[in-house]
């Protein structure tokens, strides 16, 4: 059997990233004997741990898992996959003759402000591999800034654990995919939302999800931490809005929202044009009132909420996982086959076609206001929030706070 070999960042515990890249290893171990390299930051002692972590994390992992970067060369591997802009090097300085393939999540130089880790970044793309995207837009930007070899593979929901079957009666309720140690996903701008939405309508049900960090926030929320897959889909059958926000390529989350009967709402930005259409998912002005509005409007109005359940419904209809996955083995085929030059990323147009949702004159002077008061107190909520998910980003901060109290480390 030909062999593949993934080369991957240490990981991160409820990574949705992560788990994509082990589905695709999985599907890939039926015609290939996939081995995976993680790269060794001390977590673990040897490849046993690292391997058991990863059924831990993620689920079953049909291939062998080896801790630390020592490839072996030669012949060994017909292929081999960079994950992230942090484990491109290690594939380029890889002296085999493998095919050297870029499996692209996201737009990663946007993780960075504008400067050397955003061009270095960068410049990953720019390394003679061969790039397989998850979905369309960030084909197009790839190949359009870095005039790369690109195929992709269209965002999709394992219709196994994200389906409508046995859906439950709709809770006044809203969920959030809350990280906020990861400064794409929106988070400081997501909470001023919900904190308006729950002045607005004190009886709605606000999940945060996503992450086990917890912050003290001005408004009463259940946060549910890092829950399951299935656990995810309970949770959006039982919501009547979701609100995702991603800023470097769409998230899986609003398809997996979508796939559920669960509407959602996300920011109207180039890297959401491309691979949404105006079914189930309202995008809004990249600003705290508008994304309000547009989750009050979706609750409030049972007509256009159910209108949006359908919509998405039959959008996800013909995207099962299982499609997308023939997406990218056709990808792996016609690189290994030496057919693989790209995918016509230039035909790819926006389609998404809606108008961004803005906030009304009436939420607009609410927001005022609400600043105005906080301002006089000394500091905004908007302030408050920043500094509290700054604070959590601080290496170490969890052995300050106890120095701090006096407990013995």
């Amino acid at each position: 059997m030909k062999k593949a070999a993934w080369v991957i960042p240490s990981f991160i515990e409820g990574s949705g990233g992560y788990r994509t890249i082990f589905q695709h290893i999985n599907e890939m171990a039926q015609e290939y004997e996939c081995h995976v390299y993680v790269y060794d930051s001390g977590d673990y002692r040897n490849s046993k741990e690292v391997s058991a972590a990863a059924e831990t994390f993620y689920g079953r992992c049909d291939c062998r898992i080896h801790l630390g970067y020592d490839i072996p060369a030669g012949n060994e591997y017909a292929m081999i996959f960079a994950t992230s802009w942090l484990t491109a090097e290690t594939v380029y300085m890889y002296g085999g003759c493998a095919k050297k393939v870029y499996f692209v999540q996201d737009y990663e130089p946007l993780f960075y402000p504008a400067g050397d880790y955003y061009l270095r970044a960068a410049g990953t793309y720019e390394l003679g591999f061969y790039h397989i995207t998850i979905g369309r837009w960030l084909a197009k930007k790839i190949h359009q800034n870095h005039r790369a070899r690109v195929m992709n593979f269209d965002f999709c929901a394992d219709s196994s654990v994200y389906n409508n079957s046995d859906s439950k009666e709709k809770e006044n309720a809203v969920c959030f995919i809350y990280q906020p140690d990861k400064p794409r996903r929106g988070t400081q701008l997501g909470l001023e939302a919900l904190r308006l939405i729950k002045q607005i309508d004190p009886e709605l049900t606000i999940y945060l999800y996503g992450s086990d960090i917890k912050c003290r926030l001005p408004f009463e929320h259940i946060n549910l931490g890092i829950i399951s897959p299935q656990q995810c889909s309970d949770l959006y059958k039982r919501c009547k809005a979701g609100l995702c926000i991603s800023a470097s390529n769409p998230s899986r989350i609003p398809f997996e929202m979508m796939a559920c009967g669960l509407p959602v709402v996300d920011v109207y930005m180039e890297n959401n044009l491309y691979d949404y259409e105006n079914s189930g998912v309202v995008l809004a002005q990249c600003r705290p009132e508008a994304l309000a509005q547009a989750v009050l409007d979706i609750c409030k109005d049972s007509k256009r909420r159910n209108q949006l359940i359908e919509n998405g419904l039959q959008f996800m209809e013909q995207r099962d996982i299982k499609y997308g996955m023939e997406q990218f083995m056709r990808a792996v085929r016609e690189i290994e086959s030496g057919s693989g030059s790209g995918s016509p990323v230039n035909n790819l147009k926006v389609s998404y076609h809606g108008k961004p949702v803005t906030a009304s004159e009436a939420m607009a002077a609410f927001k005022r206001e609400m600043f105005l008061r906080e301002q006089k107190d000394g500091m905004t909520v908007s302030e408050r929030l920043k500094r509290n998910i700054w604070i959590r980003r601080i290496p170490g901060i969890k052995k300050i706070k106890k120095m701090l109290k006096g407990d013995r480390l």
